[in-house]
């Protein structure tokens, strides 16, 4: 077994890999080079002024700005962040592509197909011949589910429907083959064609038609449509095309990074980890920026002898979705910036205060576009106007407004200041002062701290195999094992009460959640799956209780395993791991940790292997569980637990909780009480399978395995 000092390597190691949360916004700039002055130069008097939008009046004195082309030419981060977008609509999507062709006996029989998932997804053209449908389907794949795809085949000419297939969306995905055919007695033969439609290089490098997963495509030519997937095929793009219509020359990247990223395309994921770990994480660099010159007017007057001491805050949300769209709607209806909210929020500058005076005129300050509005010219920037109060340190607030840097660049310059209190309950309010931009100049070049776009570049392409790529391209395998808790705890099992009971066909818990695995997990494991029990003996050897036990190998499917079990549960006296004889170290009662270090140093390396440890208690070796758990991170290894009867499980829970806040890098272990989703058989396997995924292709990050497929060589 590994010392603790060898557990603490492995996790130093695996914090080294992080999925980045990078922003992607699009830079967004409006054509417009100069500035227009409205009519109406007064301040707006209606009594519910909208706190994004105020314009009080315009002016070009002092403004200096530049032309959009300019603008995008002058920040080097714009052409970056259009690829990173681009990148990011990319990655990790799970999509397989299908095609149809009817070759049926009557050849010029018009016909046309309508494909159906969980809902109706579209149908086809109408073909008068045996050709393949040129319109063809993306399907969005979910390890966790079961996912029936229904093609109705009609007659056009009398719409009469001429054949129903259906089939397992994961029984086309798991063929060694590119086509499932169905022959049809009368009628001829339907084939499915699947195509792997998440290729990183083809989908960002050569424009495609925006589609809907799960909608109605456009119609694609032949010899348009992507290459079947094979393990000997190459699924990637032709040099022709990438040279006729690249992406890269469409947003005409600086050379550098266009290089950089056709390198890395065809690199080892190995060789990228190992580059990237050399790359700085920060640069310094010049970057645009803008300066602001501000005053306010009229400002309410907040003390005692009717003045103010006044300072403002610039303020933008997080890039949480959620608070985005509340804060948009808090500013459009005028309301308080709750304290939620106010969590979300990132200061990006704050003024000095300036004392007694309602008219103040605040030090001119510059700041980047980056940190400004991550490049986002309408991203909403949050304006909050305080009073300074020396004696209770808890600052009043006068008002608050939001820009954009795009209406700064249309000449909205004056807002008024709105306390949204004072606005509810105050008859004809107007304002609570207005705030100007007195004088702006876009044209300033600063330097500054970034993050270093090339190392975001690195990112992308890193994390960009989703786990249908491992699977399909064949290097996920998948194996399951089984270990069962036989403690004295679980009861008498001639006893209702007991949890091994079993009446009749009615299943106990145990057979229940076997059942409900081996619903999706019998397709991906078939011939490869195990059981294994702890904590018990055979009825005629009782003195002879081992740390676990082979009950079956190199089973079918979870029909045999609950076979397996039924038949030999029976046969079996319960015990406690604490009468286990002829092992180092004594155990406590629930231990199962001897399982794991021996799967561990015997585990299949062609295989990911997903070990289900079904218990009904946890009064286990804290230290020894813990450090077997770790040996596991960077092995190909899930681990989920499931929680039979009505314990807490508290123990376990906590262990499962200090591994992932000491593991950065990846996740692998699991627990979920069945008892909590006992009541739909569906909900609980959905909860045990959907991070299988994850841990997986993190597992292949880990190591820098690439999905086995062949690459065409590219021309920079």
């Amino acid at each position: 077994m590994s010392n603790n000092n060898e557990n603490n390597t492995n996790l130093n190691n695996l914090q080294k890999i992080k999925i980045p949360q990078l922003n992607t916004s699009n830079l967004q700039i409006t054509s417009s080079t100069t500035f227009h002055s409205p009519k109406n130069s007064s301040p707006q008097s209606q009594s519910s002024p909208n706190l994004s939008t105020v314009m009080i009046n315009n002016s070009k004195k002092g403004i200096t700005t530049n032309s959009t082309d300019n603008l995008r030419k002058n920040n080097p981060f714009y052409l970056h962040e259009q690829l990173l977008k681009k990148l990011k609509l990319q990655n990790k999507q799970n999509v397989i592509e299908i095609s149809i062709t009817c070759q049926l006996l009557k050849e010029n029989l018009k016909r046309f197909c309508k494909v159906y998932s969980k809902n109706f997804l579209g149908e086809t053209e109408i073909l008068k011949e045996n050709k393949t449908f040129t319109k063809t389907f993306l399907l969005e794949y979910f390890f966790e589910k079961i996912q029936k795809i229904k093609i109705e085949i009609y007659n056009f000419e009398n719409l009469k429907l001429l054949k129903e297939i259906q089939f397992n969306l994961i029984e086309l995905i798991l063929l060694q083959n590119n086509e499932m055919i169905f022959d049809i007695p009368n009628l001829g033969k339907v084939i499915i064609t699947k195509y792997l439609n998440n290729n990183l290089l083809k989908n960002c490098l050569t424009p495609r038609t925006p589609r809907n997963i799960g909608s109605t495509l456009h119609q694609m030519s032949p010899s348009s449509r992507m290459s079947p997937i094979s393990h000997s095929l190459k699924p990637l793009t032709s040099k022709k095309s990438l040279n006729s219509a690249s992406f890269l020359n469409e947003i005409n990247l600086p050379k550098e990074e266009e290089e950089l990223l056709i390198k890395l395309m065809k690199s080892p994921l190995s060789e990228i980890l190992q580059e990237r770990d050399k790359i700085p994480e920060e640069i310094n660099m010049e970057v645009p920026g803008i300066e602001f010159h501000c005053k306010g007017l009229k400002l309410d007057k907040k003390d005692t002898f009717g003045t103010s001491d006044p300072y403002f805050i610039f303020q933008i949300i997080d890039n949480n979705q959620n608070s985005l769209i509340t804060l948009q709607n808090n500013l459009q209806n005028n309301l308080q910036i709750n304290n939620t909210l106010q969590n979300n929020l990132i200061e990006i500058y704050k003024s000095e205060i300036i004392k007694n005076n309602l008219n103040p005129i605040w030090k001119e300050f510059k700041i980047s576009f980056y940190k400004l509005c991550k490049n986002d010219f309408d991203k909403k920037i949050l304006v909050t106007i305080y009073d300074w109060d020396r004696i209770s340190k808890n600052d009043d607030l006068i008002g608050q407004f939001s820009f954009t840097i795009n209406q700064l660049r249309d000449g909205q310059l004056k807002y008024n200041v709105i306390e949204p209190k004072k606005l509810k309950n105050k008859k004809n309010y107007v304002n609570s002062g207005i705030f100007e931009f007195y004088d702006l100049n876009f044209n300033i070049k600063m330097e500054e701290i970034v993050k270093n776009p090339k190392l975001e570049i690195y990112e992308y392409i890193i994390h960009r195999h989703s786990f249908l790529d491992y699977l399909i391209g064949g290097t996920c395998q998948l194996s399951m094992s089984i270990l069962m808790d036989f403690t004295h705890s679980n009861g008498d099992i001639n006893y209702q009460s007991g949890l091994h009971h079993i009446h009749g066909s009615t299943l106990n818990s145990y057979q229940r959640a076997i059942y409900g695995i081996g619903k999706i997990l019998d397709y991906y494991c078939k011939d490869n799956i195990s059981l294994y029990g702890f904590g018990a003996v055979p009825k005629n050897d009782r003195k002879n209780l081992k740390t676990y036990f082979t009950m079956k190998e190199n089973l079918k499917d979870t029909n045999e395993v609950i076979e397996c079990y039924t038949n030999l549960v029976n046969d079996l006296y319960f015990s406690d791991m604490t009468n286990v004889t002829n092992y180092f170290k004594p155990l406590q009662q629930d231990d199962f940790y001897p399982f794991i270090n021996d799967f561990c140093k015997n585990y299949n390396p062609s295989k990911y292997n997903i070990i289900f440890i079904l218990i009904d208690g946890d009064i286990i070796s804290e230290d020894e569980t813990l450090n077997n758990l770790i040996l596991t991170i960077d092995k190909p290894i899930s681990i989920i637990f499931i929680g039979i009867g009505g314990n807490s499980f508290n123990t376990l829970q906590n262990l499962i909780s200090t591994l992932d806040k000491n593991s950065e890098s990846r996740q692998n272990i699991q627990f979920i009480l069945y008892n909590q989703f006992s009541y739909d058989l569906n909900v609980f396997v959905k909860k045990i399978l959907e991070n299988i995924p994850k841990q997986a292709t993190d597992y292949y990050l880990l190591k820098g395995t690439s999905p086995n497929f062949n690459v065409d060589d590219l021309d920079a």
